[in-house]
């Protein structure tokens, strides 16, 4: 096993114990929840960009939780 394959894998190690803990799911099923709220909330009439930012926001948000996950401590930090 080459030294990225050895990284790679406890990368997907980290990711696969730390996405069952409890507080990470219920706090990303609350902004999970929260977004398609707000996609309700955007008037049918507003400009396209206002839904554009949102998906963007929303693929960001997915992004974040994945690099969260595989417990990177410079990720982590800001």
């Amino acid at each position: 096993m080459s030294i990225f394959d050895g990284y790679l894998a406890g990368q997907q190690s980290n990711l696969e114990k730390l996405r069952r803990l409890p507080h990470f799911t219920d706090l990303c099923g609350s902004i999970i929840n929260l977004y398609e709220r707000a996609t309700e909330l955007v008037p049918k009439n507003s400009r396209p960009i206002f839904g554009r930012l949102l998906l963007l926001s929303h693929g960001n948000l997915f992004v974040c939780r994945e690099l969260t996950l595989r417990g990177l401590p410079d990720d982590s930090q800001q």
